[in-house]
């Protein structure tokens, strides 16, 4: 310990031990101060006196005063983590002196020589920072202070889109490190207006994207600020597929707990509604939720029936309904007359066996065993009944009985057993009731054995009778069932009716045994595990039995629920769909028949299973997983152009590997070929892309408009390559034909486009030489067969004629018929249809000019027609008919071959007609004309033939006598009557040529007589026939 060597100092200077300061714990100075160091303000000696726990030192230095020492101060500023810590030099020198130097150690091992300097700390506590002045004379002082640097807090809050006019509330997620506390908030919500509330709620009242921003306080004084971006829309679409998932419709809640479930597209919240009536007017349970999931108690409800819906919610508040489903809750004591319930879930246990199996029905009876070595076995939880426990009676000697508080007195009865047969004898059984356990289990008359074993075959027992539930063991849990009316006992496996016998009177029940028939006896009980026993002491209903099969299934084996649809926000590995273990038989949509599935595509998937108790259901779930995003759009690549392939994944959680190695998320498709990728994600899960082919449209690489050349003005430019191909064209002048006449010389550029969307921009330099002649024509209009007549139009420049034309009448098949060199050919086409006629004609001056027309070469109609009536004096009809090959008839023109006949010689209808008043030859002819002004003539030579003379003459007529009437017609030259037929005016008829007939009154009778000859003409006489009385 040493004060070190005597020395020279400045007044006001300290002194302090040089050497074992860190030894001293006590200081005594010469003028008994006892801090750790002594200012000097006078030369002299100065001695100090220092101690530890065991040992103490003194020591003295001689000081020579020679100046005075400045006194250092300064100050610093509040600071923030993150913020400059101000420092400010409020040192002072002794008078006369100046300080010239200052050195800072801001405690962190940065230093600086500044008078005021700024330092920022790079993190929060309490630093020591050091300051030493110095005077111009040479002498210095140094203080130190503590500073600290205090911890910000963090600004934090999340946003999501909202709409227009709903009131939106903001969370403040802010944090700060203790004990240091939240003092203040600050909102911009980014239109204008404000809030220094914790969680304030604003309504935005225009569409747009807002910028909000927090700034927090801390108590401490330090600030932070962060920023968000939040969208606020018009409109949202309506939430679509709201499907309620659980309960499921019509079921039955057995636990303690109800779990709702839904899935929705386009939600943001719900609200979740539960009433005890399908018009939901009496509410029991109205909340409001963002997800889409909720568990309740059933304690929560007071009724046995509910209804349930969802109200699925946009941004905008708009909401969309869901179904409305039906559950129960229900338990066995909700009907009457429940004399015994035991449950798995309700037994006492001792040594790991069960003692007592307690009642839960009203009767509250308990059954037990006081032997240790036959107290049947406590399964805990068993999948393949959802998980519920049973009772395992081992079929040595396991069983449970007790005692009814009173006798069972009823004829009819309803009972319920779950139970799985392991093993048995023949005739064991596993549930007995009788009036006495301790005699043999057939000695009363009212005894009944639930279930027994006969032969290996099971059975149900009563009065020494048996009935069939089923032809061999079932090994498997199985709901038995036993009903009763007095008359008849009947059995039911699963529900499904088995069997029936005769079974009167009433059953005296006061014991019962479960796991064996009887206590003692040389039997063996059955092997078996029993999982609930319901016992009703009456028949019930039928509706009322299937609830209670409805309460056993949901409890132990309820439909298959494949859960919510699932998004997976990230990663590629296969989702695993799991059905339950509880279900014996599987059908996936995919085909697949096990328990579970791997799936790795987005899309719906199902399965329906059947369950132990051989009840199908079925449900369906919604996968959404991350897929490889395939490029949009063709599949053809202009030539010279890339196509990026982006598979929107980020190279941040994934690896890439493209078909060339490449390992970035885009690829950029430059040539034709094959493109896929294999995508990985961070678990080693991996997708393969689809393949696709890329080809290369070379059009851009073809079309061109050729050489630059010399033109004569008035021609025309036009692709040399590539026309077959082009789809647009956009000229220089913003023209879109494909051709551009030229007039000037110059530059001309093409941009063209194909089907694929590939262009090319040519440009051709074309210089004018001389102008071009106006090609111009006109054609008849052409009908097939016809000569088609072309008609030069052209027209030559001023001072020029034109002296070559050169046809080309577009139908290469004819040979060196399909060219002409004359002014104004003529063309017969081979057929019809449409031909591009081309026409150059040049000038003296050697300028030539080209013009192509499409003209058309239309099919003639084919016309026909049919005539009945062929009979003079009678009106013949004439049906017109045509084949018109596309083109409507427009014209008939008929010519009946009768001039005499003037004007109605002649028509212009269709169907017509006309009268022929003299029997002989006549040719008829028609014409037909369609839209395009071709016609077709078709002629036919009729015959009109004579008409016979109807006559005849008759008897006297007296009332009730018979007439004679004798037919006196004339018939046409080589004719016979064809038929002959009589109207005598009495309504009675004839057929015969010359017929007799009575009439019963003496009046006037109208008599026609009509006759057809064989040429098919007829003739009518009608004449007047009076009819004397007798």
């Amino acid at each position: 310990v040493s004060l070190g060597n005597d020395t020279t100092l400045c007044s006001g200077n300290p002194i302090y031990l040089k050497t074992g300061a860190s030894f001293a714990t006590s200081y005594l100075w010469s003028d008994n101060s006892t801090n750790t160091s002594l200012t000097i303000t006078a030369t002299g000696q100065y001695r100090v006196t220092v101690a530890n726990a065991n040992c103490s030192k003194k020591d003295t230095v001689n000081i020579t005063v020679a100046g005075n020492a400045p006194t250092a101060s300064f100050s610093s500023t509040s600071t923030c983590l993150g913020k400059a810590t101000g420092f400010v030099d409020l040192s002072t020198p002794p008078s006369g002196d100046i300080l010239t130097v200052w050195d800072w150690d801001f405690g962190d091992t940065f230093l600086s020589t500044a008078q005021n300097p700024s330092h920022t700390y790079a993190d929060t506590g309490s630093y020591t920072v050091k300051l030493s002045v110095t005077t111009d004379a040479g002498c210095s002082h140094q203080i130190s202070k503590i500073v600290k640097v205090n911890s910000n807090p963090i600004a934090g809050f999340s946003t999501q889109n909202s709409c227009i006019g709903v009131p939106y509330q903001f969370i403040d997620t802010s944090t700060t490190t203790p004990p240091n506390f939240l003092s203040s908030w600050l909102w911009n919500f980014g239109d204008g207006n404000t809030s220094n509330t914790v969680n304030p709620i604003h309504t935005y009242s225009v569409a747009s994207t807002y910028s909000v921003s927090l700034t927090v306080t801390s108590s401490n004084g330090c600030i932070d600020s962060v920023s968000n971006a939040i969208n606020i829309v018009a409109s949202a679409p309506l939430p679509l597929k709201t499907t309620l998932l659980t309960p499921l419709n019509k079921s039955i809640i057995t636990g303690n707990t109800i779990f709702f479930s839904w899935d929705s597209v386009n939600s943001v919240k719900y609200e979740l509604i539960v009433s005890s009536d399908k018009n939901f007017s009496n509410i029991i349970l109205d909340t409001f939720l963002i997800n889409n999931s909720i568990t309740t108690y059933t304690s929560t409800f007071n009724v046995d029936s509910l209804y349930w819906k969802v109200l699925a919610y946009n941004l905008c508040n708009n909401y969309s309904n869901s179904s409305v489903f039906i559950f129960s809750i229900f338990n066995p004591i909700v009907l009457p007359d429940l004399s015994l319930w035991l449950s798995a879930d309700s037994v006492g246990l001792a040594s790991g066996k069960v003692s007592d199996w307690y009642d839960r029905s009203i009767n509250n009876i308990t059954l037990t065993q006081v032997n240790n070595n036959k107290r049947p076995v406590y399964k805990v939880t068993n999948p393949e009944m959802n998980g519920h426990s049973c009772v395992n009676f081992d079929g040595i000697d396991d069983y449970l009985k007790g005692i009814f508080n009173s006798t069972l007195s009823n004829d009819s009865i309803t009972l319920f057993l779950i139970q799985k047969t392991i093993s048995s004898s023949n005739f064991s059984g596993s549930l007995v009731f009788t009036n006495n356990i301790n005699t043999t289990d057939n000695s009363t008359s009212d005894n009944l054995i639930a279930l027994l074993d006969i032969n290996s075959t099971v059975n149900a027992f009563r009065n020494s009778n048996s009935v069939l539930y089923n032809n061999s063991h079932i090994y498997k849990p199985t709901i038995y069932q036993i009903t009763t009316d007095g008359t008849k006992l009947k059995t039911y496996l699963n529900s499904a009716f088995t069997g029936t016998m005769n079974s009167s009177g009433s059953f005296l029940f006061d014991q019962v045994t479960v796991g064996s028939r009887w206590s003692g006896g040389s039997t063996n009980p059955m092997n078996c595990d029993v999982y609930e026993i319901i016992l009703y002491n009456r028949l019930l209903a039928p509706s009322e039995q299937n609830q209670v099969i409805k309460y056993l299934r949901y409890k132990y084996a309820p439909p298959v629920n494949l859960g919510l649809d699932i998004t997976i926000p990230y990663g590629l590995c296969d989702t695993t769909l799991d059905a339950g273990v509880r279900f014996t038989n599987f059908v996936w949509s995919t085909g697949a028949t096990t328990q579970t599935i791997t799936v790795s595509k987005t899309g719906s998937y199902w399965v329906t299973v059947k369950d132990v108790f051989g009840f199908t259901s079925r449900d369906t779930i919604l996968i959404n997983s991350p897929g490889i995003n395939i490029p949009a759009g063709s599949t053809v690549l202009c030539s010279g152009s890339t196509k990026t392939w982006n598979t929107l994944f980020s190279k941040q959680g994934y690896t890439f590997q493209w078909q060339n190695n490449s390992i970035d998320s885009l690829f950029t498709i430059t040539n034709a070929g094959k493109y896929w990728v294999k995508i990985t994600d961070s678990l080693g899960c991996y997708k393969y892309s689809d393949t696709i082919t890329i080809t290369v449209d070379n059009f851009s690489v073809i079309a061109a408009l050729g050489n630059d050349t010399t033109f004569c003005s008035g021609n025309s430019i036009y692709l040399k390559s590539g026309v077959g191909q082009a789809t647009s064209y956009l000229w220089n002048d913003n023209s879109t034909n494909d051709s551009l006449t030229i007039t000037t010389t110059g530059q001309y550029r093409l941009t063209v486009s194909n089907v694929n969307g590939c262009s090319k921009t040519d440009t051709i330099n074309i210089t004018i030489a001389g102008n071009a002649p106006t090609a111009n024509f006109s054609n008849t209009t052409t009908c097939f067969g016809n000569a088609t007549n072309f008609t030069d139009l052209s027209i030559p420049p001023g001072g020029n004629t034109i002296t070559k034309w050169l046809w080309n009448f577009g139908e290469p098949s004819s040979g060196v018929k399909n060219t002409s060199s004359l002014q104004n050919p003529t063309h017969i086409y081979a057929s019809t249809g449409s031909y591009s006629v081309k026409l150059i004609v040049t000038t003296n001056a050697g300028c030539g000019k080209e013009i192509n027309k499409i003209i058309s070469v239309y099919p003639n109609p084919l016309g026909n027609f049919t005539t009945t009536n062929l009979c003079n004096n009678e009106v013949t009809k004439f049906a017109g008919t045509a084949t018109t090959y596309g083109y409507s008839i427009t014209q008939w023109a008929w010519d009946f071959g009768e001039p005499s006949s003037g004007t109605n010689n002649i028509s212009t209808l269709q169907n017509s007609s006309h009268l022929y008043l003299t029997n002989g030859n006549y040719t008829a002819q028609l014409i037909i004309q369609n839209t395009q002004g071709c016609k077709d003539t078709v002629s036919k030579n009729i015959t009109i033939k004579p008409l016979p003379v109807t006559d005849f003459n008759y008897s006297l007529a007296c009332r009730n006598s018979a007439v004679q009437f004798t037919d006196k017609s004339i018939l046409p030259p080589s004719t016979t009557v064809q038929s002959s037929t009589w109207d005598f005016g009495d309504n009675g008829t004839s057929s015969l040529l010359h017929p007799k007939h009575t009439f019963s009154n003496g009046v006037n009778y109208t008599v026609s007589h009509i006759i057809i000859a064989s040429n098919g003409c007829k003739d009518t006489v009608v004449k007047t026939l009076s009819v004397y009385p007798e």
